[in-house]
């Protein structure tokens, strides 16, 4: 796996921010450790490296239009206030429709209609694993160089 550690954007990002705004991130794509896995028919889920298996969520901006009550002062047809036979001013109350932006999450889908998934990596499982890895390479190097002193000692000897 050392071998695919890369430089990568999020897709999220690029789409918010653009190719140059995106942040880079640097570290092992999702897809690369799960086919790493699969390549040696091992189950990735069973591994605690990968996570985010959850419906992945947009902030969407929408303008919509909702109707409030609103009272008025009801005028005569002269223009004047129209007063009720105690002499109070006449109001009604009449519904008015209000256009105001709603920002709510909603799930994403690919083309074919399935739904995104956010998905990420344990950075510290994959650190931890890979530190395995190089120790036990290291070991058997270190028996190798040991063994090659040996065999030297003796033929100088």
């Amino acid at each position: 796996m050392l071998d695919q550690l890369t430089s990568f954007k999020y897709n999220s990002a690029v789409a918010e921010k653009g190719i140059e705004g995106a942040r880079l991130h640097h570290g092992i794509c999702y897809q690369d450790v799960e086919s790493a896995f699969i390549e040696v028919d091992l189950d990735p889920d069973r591994y605690g490296m990968l996570c985010g298996k959850d419906q992945a969520y947009e902030t969407v901006t929408k303008t919509v239009t909702e109707v409030v009550q609103e009272e008025r002062q009801v005028l005569n047809e002269d223009g004047t206030e129209k007063l009720d036979e105690d002499g109070n001013i006449v109001v009604e109350t009449i519904e008015v429709p209000v256009e105001k932006e709603v920002t709510e999450q909603v799930p994403v889908f690919d083309e074919e209609g399935n739904p995104v998934l956010n998905k990420g990596v344990r950075t510290e499982e994959i650190h931890t694993l890979l530190f395995a890895s190089l120790n036990r390479q290291v070991k058997v190097l270190e028996a190798k160089i040991n063994d090659l002193q040996s065999k030297l000692k003796e033929l100088e000897s």
